[in-house]
């Protein structure tokens, strides 16, 4: 199997950075999902779920909801 390595991949943390990209980090216009939910006004409706009782499970005991 041969690897083949892009241009991107021969680029030093250095050159990275001063093309703007930040390797492992998340860019400044990035908003994430909560936020933009929150910001448009948008609440999810309550949850319809009920509690049904409980259940061991290997020796811990776990709430049941349906």
């Amino acid at each position: 199997m041969r690897n083949t390595m892009t241009e991107k991949d021969r680029m030093s943390y250095d050159d990275l950075y001063e093309l703007g990209i930040r390797p492992g980090k998340v860019g400044s216009t990035f908003v994430p999902e909560q936020e933009r939910n929150f910001d448009a006004g948008y609440t999810p409706s309550d949850s319809s779920r009920q509690y049904v009782g409980e259940e061991w499970i290997d020796g811990k005991l776990y709430k049941v909801w349906q």
